[in-house]
């Protein structure tokens, strides 16, 4: 074997296994379904989704296993609406598989009746008449205002979250991101 073909082989293989390696070792960041930031999910300040409420909308199912957060919620008078993202993984007997990023996350619809799972948060947000649940103007600011508030809150400010937002790129410029940057414009949190 020719040793520039050897050396790309191994350049090659050792990607391959530093990359199953990371997948499979415990996840130190997860990814926000709204805006796209990554973040610690340990910074103590997010909160954890249900184990029951995961079960009841069905997200994963059977084989699987969710780490999930909270990242937005508001209420309508047809339920409460909630944001969730984070890690699945899955499980084969007692060997479970490397935690993938759900990079889309769900938006969720929960009543007394039941519990719906909409469409990933970003696009219902950008396109909220095509939703399979249309969302009002209420539900959109509510989910979009309550989202800022959190991520503020783990960040420790307002600022230094609108700062880690720029900081990766992923500042709500889209024009369909209006009201994320509203949101974050009339937050009042210093």
């Amino acid at each position: 074997m020719p040793r520039g073909l050897l050396s790309c082989c191994i350049a090659g293989l050792f990607s391959l296994w530093a990359s199953i390696a990371v997948a499979s070792g415990p996840t130190s960041t997860i990814r926000d379904p709204l805006f796209g930031l990554s973040l610690n999910p340990d910074m103590g300040v997010l909160e954890r989704t249900d184990p029951g409420l995961i079960s009841r909308c069905g997200i994963g199912g059977a084989g699987s296993e969710q780490r999930s957060w909270v990242f937005a919620a508001t209420s309508a008078s047809d339920g409460e609406y909630l944001i969730l993202g984070g890690l699945a993984r899955t499980l084969h007997g007692s060997a479970a598989g490397p935690w993938i990023q759900d990079w889309q996350g769900e938006l969720v619809r929960v009543n007394e009746h039941d519990c719906t799972v909409i469409d990933p948060p970003r696009e219902a947000l950008m396109y909220p008449t095509a939703a399979s649940i249309p969302l009002t103007k209420a539900v959109i600011d509510g989910l979009a205002a309550n989202a800022v508030y959190r991520l503020s809150s783990a960040f420790g400010s307002r600022e230094r979250f609108v700062t880690e937002l720029r900081q990766q790129g992923v500042y709500p410029e889209h024009a369909q991101l209006k009201p994320l940057r509203d949101a974050i414009e009339t937050s009042t949190l210093p």
